[in-house]
């Protein structure tokens, strides 16, 4: 399970910097206006990623914002901090601690427990989602998005 969970966050990391890289070479191309939605969304993707790193590691989950306005390159930033973050976290785990429950309330103030192989999946996943409302996004706009299928990431990785 840890090599295939560790597979999904290398993937979940570099599709954040191929998202990251499309959009600030879009800037050059277009107004900054017309990448709203595409940055709100990847606020909220690197943002899920740290409120959930908080969660696995039982400190104050609180601090982070769900939905945060952040500019460009402070998701970059953020972005490349939760994949040391994640990177350093999936390097402690034991066979047996992906059957850990975690103990954390939600941003609406519901108590879950929930296993740390869930959401360690839940994190690789979910930003799948919104990256393919970016990538959406950008097209409607007339910027070709980023191909960030998982089969395109192991290609691309296996020829360097």
């Amino acid at each position: 399970m840890k090599e295939t969970i560790r597979r999904l966050f290398e993937h979940m990391h570099w599709a954040d910097e191929e998202i990251y890289a499309r959009c600030r070479d879009a800037h050059g191309e277009m107004e900054v206006a017309h990448l709203t939605e595409a940055l709100r969304l990847f606020s909220h993707i690197v943002a899920a990623e740290r409120l959930w790193y908080l969660r696995l590691k039982k400190e104050d989950s609180t601090v982070q914002k769900v939905w945060p306005t952040m500019s460009l390159e402070a998701c970059g930033k953020m972005a490349k901090e939760n994949a040391a973050l994640f990177d350093s976290y999936l390097d402690s785990l034991h066979d047996g601690d992906f059957g850990t429950l975690i103990p954390y309330t939600t941003s609406k103030g519901d108590f879950f427990e929930t296993l740390v192989s869930d959401i360690l999946l839940h994190v690789a996943l979910h930003g799948v989602h919104h990256r393919g409302q970016i990538a959406l996004t950008l097209r409607r706009v007339g910027i070709e998005p980023p191909i960030l299928d998982y089969t395109h990431y192991r290609r691309s990785v296996n020829r360097s």
